[in-house]
């Protein structure tokens, strides 16, 4: 499998995540579950290989929840509406290595 590659889908929703809850000390016991159901039976280049229009997003659902869904960016229909600013979008291209950078 291509272990490299989930790790990190996983890490780019995790830095989404940070940006809808960004660091709040008096937050710091609290939990916000992050529901990845959607991304469970493709694997990370099926994940990087959409639609036109199409885009992975994290969706904001309340104030201790979010889910990963797949949104279509041009809807066409009557009240169709996406509601950007509970959302960040995902981008799971492939980087080439994983790097860490340690400060003393």
């Amino acid at each position: 499998g291509d272990l490299a590659g989930a790790l990190q889908v996983l890490a780019e929703i995790l830095r989404q995540a940070r940006v809808l809850w960004p660091l709040d000390a008096d937050a710091a016991d609290d939990t916000v579950l992050v529901m990845l159901d959607a991304l469970k039976e493709s694997t990370p280049q099926e994940l990087r290989n959409l639609e036109p229009g199409d885009v992975w997003v994290l969706q904001r659902l309340g104030p201790k929840a979010a889910q990963v869904r797949k949104v279509r960016m041009f809807q066409g229909g009557e009240g169709d509406h996406i509601e950007w600013s509970a959302m960040r979008p995902l981008s799971f291209a492939k980087r080439d290595s994983l790097s860490f950078v340690i400060r003393r």
